[in-house]
């Protein structure tokens, strides 16, 4: 992989596919590209917040995905604990639509439209951006850097 190569990049070509999707007739193969791009960006975004500010030490083996987001499973009490619930909701409805866009699984959840997946994604970082009010990260983390996109049934966050 090359060293220039950011997963923020995800996100971005997510919004150039978003508004590709508004202009589009084929717009559930670029629905299907969007959901796919974000949920990527989420995972690796959330990954670099657990390891910044949590300390985590998250592989690249086969099982990262379910390691990265079981770490926001939990019933702890407090608001601490509340967003990293809400982490884990984003997270299961991002994955569900990554699952219907890859593998064409009627029993998942189906976006609406490209809103539906942005808001989820601004769901987490919500989340992960109070999460790092209580456990403050040595460095910037580029997940709550990037705007989501104006769409046309949903707010744009900038």
């Amino acid at each position: 992989m090359s060293s220039q190569f950011g997963f923020h990049e995800f996100i971005n070509l997510a919004k150039q596919l978003s508004s590709a999707q508004v202009a589009s007739k084929n717009t559930e193969n670029i629905l299907r590209l969007v959901a796919n791009r974000v949920y990527y960006g989420a995972f690796h975004g959330t990954k670099q917040y657990l390891n910044l500010c949590e300390q985590a030490s998250i592989s690249n083996d086969g099982v990262s995905h379910e390691h990265v987001w079981g770490r926001f499973r939990g019933s702890g009490r407090g608001a601490f604990h509340q967003w990293r619930r809400q982490v884990h909701q984003a997270s299961k409805a991002l994955k569900e639509f990554r699952e219907w866009a890859d593998y064409d699984n009627p029993d998942r959840l189906i976006p609406a439209d490209a809103s539906e997946i942005w808001e989820r994604f601004s769901d987490l970082q919500i989340a992960i951006q109070k999460l790092e009010e209580y456990k403050p990260c040595e460095s910037a983390l580029w997940i709550l850097e990037v705007s989501t996109p104006a769409t046309p049934n949903g707010p744009t966050k900038e």
